[in-house]
């Protein structure tokens, strides 16, 4: 607050970060993998959708989309991913889990 627009110019050009996050990478590989990390951690809950001719995405951004829906953008072959939001890894642990519920075969009744 008080400071003029120039001012804040002037930082931007210096490289400070004025009230913002930003995505450093040194190319835009790492930016999508960011993104998704940001979006776990503050928007839990919530549904993003983005549209891609990079039908590696999800990958990329190390999540699993729950709708996949091809469409055209011009003469570009594009999907557009539905994400579900949620915080943290929804995969389970791997090896043995004595705490997930078991199918168990119902009893056999006696006759």
């Amino acid at each position: 607050a008080g400071r003029n627009a120039s001012e804040r110019a002037a930082d931007r050009a210096q490289g400070m970060s004025v009230g913002r996050e930003e995505a450093h990478t040194d190319d835009g590989g790492e930016f999508f993998s960011q993104l998704a990390a940001h979006w776990k951690k503050n928007y839990a809950g919530w549904t993003a959708w983005m549209l891609t001719p990079d039908l590696k995405l999800p990958g990329k951004m190390r999540l699993k989309e729950s709708r996949r829906v091809p469409m055209w953008n011009g003469p570009i072959e594009c999907r557009m991913f539905r994400f579900d939001m949620v915080k943290g890894s929804v995969r389970a642990p791997r090896g043995g889990d004595d705490t997930a519920p078991r199918k168990t075969p119902p009893p056999a009744h006696g006759g």
